[in-house]
């Protein structure tokens, strides 16, 4: 049934008119059914004698602070069922998306994967992601899942015909594509579809043309693995004489694709960020992750080429959480990381005296000013709301403005995790503070119970029924 309702807050983050340019202030929200159709600033006497006229329910925050919703733009929610089936982090040290991941994910039927997923999917609302871009094997299971989950969502049906479990399933994964795209309740609700070629090793070039095509024909973005392994950018190499880039772009996906989200691109070279056009496409930075199955992207080089880049989690396989904060507090920490590896700090080792010590801190100092850009707190939160938020025409989301989403989040500024909240944004981004959460909207209705977010969204029959599937189903995975 369609809601008509006013919100008002004395903290509401909205967009300015500079691009991620954001302020917070007292302001009135105008939400119609899933979206809002208002979003303006006005003071609290203003509201006051405005707010009796209504002829629609009015919601006073008070002082709360609300912003939209948060975005993960690469996640897989089924691969929860992973966290610590690793356990001595071998797998890690070689290649553990096909040492591991295929080996498990080949014994995965539909129902586990959507059984899986319902759990990822709370565990993202718990930390306020409103928005995922998922991309996994069973596509309508995800959406199902997601849809269950009360999220709102990109799915990608992972693509494979060269290698990985998704060989067998090519042809019905495309067509559940399509599906997903056309499916009315699921457009409704704020759930759409991207193409999932998995990587450019698991891809053939014919597959890769067919799925550029369709991206023009169904306006329909991609969603890929690009660049992600050594093994992948020597296959490439050696079996097309181009990295994985330079192949999208001679195969013409680069030019065709509607928009297309390149997620990790550790193995993304100078020349081929050349190839990337700011406007057309976007990198998926996981860092986490990429701590566990790699090591971290350059993303000093991306910013130096003016690429758009979003900010998310991967999987619980390789990173064990599915907060977004977690991962613009680590962006933010290495401003100084790289003084630790320096030379002059091994110099200051094996000398311990005062000179050297002061040549790592000029390193330390240059290396925090050098990258100053990246760490502004308005450019980290821009990287899990506004970027992401405009990846898909069919899905706007990420902003606190008209024609968006009504996916929302309510934090209470008291809150020990949050106090003193002299600069919101800040705390945001560095801090652990979604036990803050007191309410979050997702297309209009609340999740769980306002004032009683956390506790109630746990502690109902949705939660206790999505977690007994997948108890009982994971054991038998592990029996096998």
């Amino acid at each position: 049934m369609t809601q008509n309702f006013n919100l008002f807050a004395d903290r509401v983050l909205l967009n300015t008119e500079e691009l991620d340019g954001y302020q917070i202030g007292p302001a009135s929200l105008s939400i119609q059914g899933n979206h809002i159709t208002a979003a303006k600033p006005m003071t609290r006497e203003a509201w006051e004698n405005t707010a009796p006229s209504l002829d629609i329910t009015a919601i006073d925050l008070g002082d709360q602070l609300v912003t939209p919703a948060f975005i993960n733009g690469h996640t897989h929610l089924s691969m929860v069922m992973f966290r610590g089936l690793d356990n001595s982090g071998m797998a890690m040290a070689r290649n553990v998306v096909e040492d591991l991941y295929f080996k498990v994910e080949s014994q995965l039927s539909s129902e586990d994967i959507y059984a899986f997923s319902r759990v990822g999917a709370y565990e993202n609302l718990l930390h306020g992601v409103g928005t995922v871009w998922d991309h996994y094997y069973s596509g309508v299971a995800v959406a199902d899942a997601i849809y269950d989950a009360g999220l709102t969502g990109v799915v990608a049906p992972t693509l494979q015909d060269v290698g990985g479990p998704g060989v067998a399933s090519l042809e019905p994964q495309w067509r559940a594509t399509l599906a997903i795209h056309e499916n009315t309740k699921y457009e409704k609700h704020g759930i759409t579809a991207a193409w999932g070629p998995h990587a450019t090793d698991t891809v053939s070039d014919a597959l890769w043309k067919r799925i550029a095509a369709a991206s023009q024909e169904y306006d329909i973005p991609i969603h890929a693995h690009v660049a992600q392994s050594v093994e992948e950018y020597t296959f490439n190499m050696e079996q097309h004489q181009r990295s994985p880039v330079e192949r999208l772009q001679h195969l013409g996906v680069l030019a065709q694709a509607q928009h297309m989200l390149l997620v990790h691109g550790i193995y993304i070279n100078l020349e081929d960020l050349k190839r990337l056009d700011p406007k057309q496409h976007t990198l998926g930075f996981c860092p986490y992750s990429q701590l566990q199955y790699a090591f971290p992207a350059n993303i000093l080089a991306w910013a130096e080429a003016e690429m758009p880049w979003l900010l998310a989690t991967d999987c619980a396989a390789s990173n064990d959480s599915m907060n977004v904060q977690k991962e613009m507090r680590f962006v933010h920490g290495m401003r100084v990381a790289g003084a630790t590896w320096a030379s002059a700090y091994e110099t200051f080792r094996q000398s311990g005296t005062p000179a050297h010590a002061k040549n790592i801190q000029k390193v330390r100092t240059q290396s925090f000013h050098k990258t100053e850009a990246i760490a502004d707190t308005r450019f980290l939160l821009s990287r899990v709301w506004s970027v992401p938020g405009r990846m898909h025409n069919k899905l706007q989301v990420g902003s606190l403005a008209p024609g968006h989403r009504a996916n929302l989040v309510v934090w209470d500024p008291d809150h020990p995790s949050m106090w003193p909240c002299i600069d919101p944004l800040r705390t945001l981004a560095l801090a652990d503070s979604t036990p803050a959460i007191t309410g979050m909207m997702i297309n209009g209705a609340w999740i769980g119970e306002r004032d009683n977010f956390a506790h109630s969204l746990r502690h109902n029959d949705g939660y206790r029924k999505a977690l007994q599937e997948p108890n009982q189903r994971l054991q038998v995975l592990i029996k096998n």
